[in-house]
C-alpha cells in the first residue's frame, strides 16, 4: 500500500482524478472529506493495529493532505510519496511517522520518495532553496 502526501487539496483532487480510472483502488482524503465514515475507511484499509477481521483491502493508495499527517496509524502501507515538500521539515517527519510506528513494525524496509518541482516550478516556489536551509 502507498500513501501519497501533498500540501494542497487541489493537488490531491488532481491526483485522485488522474488515478481513479486506473483501477488502482485510490482513496482521497483532505480536510474537506473529514467525516467519521471516511476516517473509518482509512483505518480499515491502512491501520495494521485494527483486528484482522475488521481490516479491508478496498484501497491500495491513499492520497491525502497533511490533514492526515498526525493522529493516524497507516502502517499497512510501506511506501510514502511526498508529492510536494513542505517548507517545515517537521511535516515530513510527521508524514513518515504515519507508517513508521514504534513497536509496530510491519515491513523490513520502508520506502520514502520525495518529489521536488521542475525548474519552472522551482522558480516560483524556491522549494529546493528554502527546504534545505530549514533542515539544518
Amino acid at each position: 500500500k502507498i500513501i501519497v502526501f501533498t500540501e494542497f487539496a487541489d493537488t490531491a483532487n488532481y491526483l485522485g482524478t488522474a488515478l481513479e480510472n486506473d483501477n488502482l483502488g485510490v482513496f482521497k482524503y483532505t480536510s474537506k472529506e473529514a467525516s467519521s465514515t471516511n476516517k473509518e475507511t482509512i483505518r480499515a484499509n491502512f491501520d495494521a493495529g485494527l483486528k484482522p477481521q475488521y481490516q479491508r483491502d478496498d484501497y491500495q493508495i491513499l492520497i491525502a493532505t497533511d490533514a492526515i499527517s498526525e493522529g493516524y496509524n497507516l502502517h499497512r502501507a510501506g511506501t510514502i510519496i511526498n508529492y510536494d515538500i513542505p517548507y517545515n521539515p517537521t511535516r515530513v517527519i510527521q508524514r513518515i511517522g504515519r507508517i513508521n510506528r514504534i513497536n509496530k513494525k510491519m515491513f523490513d524496509k520502508l520506502y520514502i520518495y520525495n518529489y521536488f518541482p521542475t525548474d519552472i516550478g522551482e522558480a516560483e516556489t524556491r522549494t529546493k532553496q528554502i527546504s534545505p536551509s530549514r533542515w539544518r
